[in-house]
């Protein structure tokens, strides 16, 4: 489940669109800032520190990973830039997919969780 498609934009950047796996229709805007595959940032539009802090700490698990950090420029503007750089060898946008799909991983056992506890909390 793919969750990055990349199309080009003017200027070298790239606009990358993120489609959440599931039956979400939602997508989000992202803008790649380099052409060099290994140290990328990218530009999150509608996220905050959210999708940041969880994202960068999903990329510090990885051990391709040489370094990830994000910033919300200013709490009025609706963008969020992750920089991402890797060991050689390692595609910054292959750990970003892996990152995020391990984030919906999370979200998806999270629910199922308290599904059940809701369940079980019913029956009691």
């Amino acid at each position: 489940s793919s969750l990055l498609a990349e199309t080009s934009t003017p200027r070298g950047a790239s606009r990358t669109n993120i489609v959440p796996r599931g039956s979400l229709a939602m997508s989000e805007d992202i803008t790649r800032s380099t052409t060099e595959p290994r140290n990328v940032t990218y530009e999150f539009k509608g996220e905050d520190h959210t999708l940041g802090n969880s994202l960068r700490y999903m990329l510090m698990k990885d051990p391709s990973v040489e370094f990830a950090g994000y910033t919300v420029p200013h709490p009025s503007e609706p963008i969020m830039n992750v920089r991402v750089q890797t060991h050689e060898g390692t595609k910054a946008d292959d750990c970003v997919k892996t990152a995020l799909t391990n984030i919906c991983d999370v979200c998806d056992h999270v629910l199922k969780t308290y599904n059940k506890a809701v369940k079980r909390y019913g029956k009691a």
